[in-house]
């Protein structure tokens, strides 16, 4: 066995990889004596992740290849990554499955676009193709099945829908009635519709495109849509020409009617080149490429010889586009396609640019703002079960930002008036008293006007100021979990100081702040509330409880019992808050 220690040996471990994700060569012999370390595991997992074949590989372990099976058993054993992968690949292919049963129960024709013959995909949604008139019909399907459309976000022929299990965003699906990006459509549907292949795959029948089809699609998606090449698009071309009797035809005649041949042209050169210099053979069987070259001038491609001379530069998948020349060429294609009018090349050309703009622009927001607030009495774990919330949503999408805001606690506003109440009780010359007599003395004075009423207002004032840490956070595009809320005060003043506030002043203080979209009474029996803060009363306990389950009946209103176990607390906020947040507008 060789230890990995050298540059020639780091290059192995890239070639190894690769052999991993070719769907018909086995991993070469002198690349199994390869000794890998847990760091060296960790660098082969990020890289399969990354080029999204993680998944297909790992669904491979049963392959006929011996080498290959041999080192990816290798790797399950060594790797609690690569075994929890495993896991997840084989439930995701079971939730796909069942999703593809039920649309072929309801009799609605589908297919699954980004695929040529095998489930799992590595993906962050997958993309099912529908007809139009059976667009709603499938809609209900994904409702029934837990899914939740994702209302904010738009795009023509495309709708996306997420579900939510154990919590956590787990699965999305792009349901399309065209292959498009942005609104450009790169694939002719009706032709797609005629030539599709069906596969049983564990007792269900799953469409796929064509070939021809699919080999389109991928070099679309990756070059116009991604703008990356990753080892995932090299792997799906693989199987698309080296695995089927491709109708070149066919292809060129579609992209030079549709208006992107030289994109075409010069992404498929890449991936021939790449597969050269890793596998030492062509992509392209030598007769296809003379015709194709000498059809196309694809071996004339500028585009192609600057992506190859990039590469060249620095040989490592993925590789980046240049949004620059992804948005030149799809412009282009935009002005040649023959089949829409004028009107329809500038509506397409808006999105385009609209699209560009979006994706350049780190501030934009790819989903509406949103707030939750955690309120209730002091002891009930507004705090812990906020800051979960907090934690988790980041764990959800690296898309999502989400900020933990505490809106309580005295700030500049407050302290001019806390340091007379101090005098008053405490008195310039007096001794100090300790700090028992002191909340004593102060809950006296508070008991009297104009004090009392003062305190209270000041009380107001001083959180809607923290507030505006919240509205900041929220037009920054961020989710707020905020703990604590202007309710908290307000029934603090009530029930503490005894001072009654007008409903009328009550709902002006409101309209001051952000409006949360979901708020999480925090409830605990009294009973239970006393043992936690024997310091309070019972009876101002109970008529505080009183106060905030009075809210309850409001919308976006949730009262949480914390008598219950917290862990299953836990999990109905976030699925409740996760819900809302998908369906929210």
């Amino acid at each position: 066995m060789r230890i990995i220690h050298t540059k020639q040996e780091t290059e192995m471990l890239t070639e190894l990889i690769s052999y991993l994700t070719h769907p018909y060569l086995d991993i070469p012999q002198e690349l199994c004596n390869i000794e890998l370390n847990q760091q060296e595991l960790s660098k082969i997992f990020a890289l399969l992740e990354s080029n999204k074949v993680l998944l297909r590989v790992l669904s491979s372990r049963n392959s006929k290849k011996s080498l290959k099976r041999k080192v990816l058993l290798k790797f399950v054993n060594s790797s609690s990554a690569f075994r929890e992968s495993q896991k997840y690949g084989l439930n995701l292919k079971g939730e796909l499955l069942d999703i593809i049963k039920k649309l072929n129960e309801q009799s609605i024709r589908n297919v699954l676009i980004k695929s040529l013959n095998t489930l799992p995909l590595d993906s962050d949604n997958f993309d099912i193709l529908v007809t139009e008139k059976d667009l709603s019909a499938s809609f209900k399907v994904l409702r029934d099945s837990g899914f939740v459309r994702i209302s904010w976000y738009h795009e023509p022929y495309k709708w996306l829908f997420r579900k939510v299990k154990e919590n956590k965003s787990r699965i999305a699906v792009h349901l399309h009635t065209a292959i498009a990006w942005d609104g450009i459509r790169f694939v002719d549907v009706k032709d797609l519709w005629k030539n599709y292949r069906k596969k049983e795959i564990d007792g269900v029948l799953v469409s796929f495109p064509s070939p021809e089809h699919h080999l389109l699609t991928t070099i679309a998606h990756a070059f116009f849509e991604n703008r990356e090449f990753r080892l995932g698009d090299l792997t799906y071309l693989i199987q698309d020409i080296q695995g089927n009797d491709i109708d070149w035809n066919y292809i060129l005649n579609w992209v030079t009617y549709d208006g992107w041949l030289d994109s075409f042209c010069g992404l498929l050169s890449l991936a021939d080149h790449i597969h050269t210099v890793i596998f030492k053979r062509r992509l392209i069987p030598e007769k296809t490429y003379k015709i194709l070259a000498k059809e196309s001038k694809m071996n004339k491609s500028e585009l192609g010889e600057k992506l190859v001379d990039q590469f060249d530069k620095k040989p490592s998948l993925p590789m980046k586009i240049s949004t620059t020349t992804a948005a030149l060429k799809l412009g282009k294609k935009i002005l040649k396609t023959p089949r829409i009018s004028f009107l329809e090349k500038a509506k397409t050309a808006s999105c385009l640019l609209s699209s560009i703009i979006k994706r350049r622009i780190p501030i934009y927001r790819k989903h509406p703002c949103f707030l939750v607030c955690f309120t209730g009495q002091d002891g009930t774990g507004k705090t812990t079960h906020a800051k979960y919330v907090w934690k988790e949503l980041k764990q959800i999408s690296k898309k999502i930002k989400a900020k933990y805001v505490w809106s309580r606690g005295f700030g500049y506003s407050f302290q001019p008036f806390l340091l007379i109440v101090k005098l008053l009780l405490l008195g310039s010359g007096s001794p100090k008293i300790n700090q028992s007599g002191y909340v004593r003395r102060r809950k006296s004075l508070l008991k009297m006007e104009p004090m009392r009423s003062l305190w209270a207002y000041i009380m107001i004032t001083d959180h809607l100021l923290h507030l505006a840490r919240v509205r900041l956070a929220l037009s920054l595009g961020y989710i707020v979990v905020c703990d604590r809320w202007i309710m908290d005060t307000l029934i603090d003043v009530k029930c503490d100081l005894g001072k009654p506030i007008s409903k009328f002043l009550e709902a002006r203080v409101e309209d001051l702040v952000p409006k949360p979209e979901m708020t999480f009474i925090m409830d605990t029996e009294t009973s239970e509330l006393a043992r936690r803060r024997p310091e309070l009363n019972n009876n101002s306990l109970e008529y505080k409880r009183y106060c905030y389950l009075k809210q309850s009946h409001r919308k976006g209103f949730k009262v949480i019992n914390t008598n219950d176990d917290i862990e299953k607390n836990k999990k109905i906020i976030l699925s409740t808050m996760v819900e809302s947040f998908f369906s929210h507008v």
